[in-house]
């Protein structure tokens, strides 16, 4: 990891920590990371059964012509 890179994600993550103290009474955090976890749980799971069919596409042998 460059150094710029962890500047970046610690940056990131005080922000986060910040933004949640300042609004953790406002929003509904928990309800938040819920829906943000099942969308991406949905998006892995779109992507391996995407790339699964592409495997599985590639794996059938062409039809011979008659």
């Amino acid at each position: 990891m460059d150094l710029g890179t962890g500047i970046f994600l610690s940056t990131l993550v005080i922000s986060v920590v910040v933004m949640y103290g300042i609004t953790k009474d406002r929003w509904n955090w928990r309800r938040l990371v819920k829906r943000t976890t099942v969308f991406c749980l949905g998006l892995i799971l779109l992507g391996a059964a995407i790339g699964g069919g592409i495997y599985l596409y590639n794996q059938i042998p062409p039809p011979s012509p008659d």
